[in-house]
């Protein structure tokens, strides 16, 4: 596994997840990139999952605040709004998970938080 490259629906924007390391017994780690507009997450560490909105506008990713895989997971469910160049949080945990599903037709982003074992389904509006 070296790169991934995920293309938004307009097919005009990429994401190039290179990767880079993994936890023992958990997630691969990976560096991103773009081509069709500004990267603004630097050298952060994300996740393997990519999400893009419908009409191209925004890439949702995991992003890894540390590497520790001695405690729980610290990560940032983040939207990168690809005209503007900027990074929304839209969810923080650093005891639990934050599980990735996708955007909805209503244009809307779900995901899960995993807190203590209990689930919850979360939605984020743009």
């Amino acid at each position: 596994m070296e790169e991934i490259t995920i293309t938004s629906p307009d097919k005009r924007k990429e994401i190039c997840l290179t990767y880079d390391g993994e936890a023992r017994f958990g997630p691969a780690f990976f560096l991103g990139s773009s081509s069709g507009f500004e990267w603004p997450l630097g050298s952060s560490t994300l996740g393997e999952d990519v999400h893009w909105s419908s009409d191209s506008r925004y890439a949702v990713v995991l992003v890894f605040r540390s590497r520790d895989t001695s405690r729980s997971p610290n990560v940032d469910l983040v939207a990168v709004d690809t005209t503007r160049g900027t990074v929304q949080t839209i969810d923080h945990n650093s005891r639990g998970l934050i599980q990735q599903q996708g955007f909805l037709p209503s244009g809307e982003y779900e995901y899960r938080r995993v807190d203590s074992g209990v689930a919850t389904i979360k939605r984020w509006h743009p």
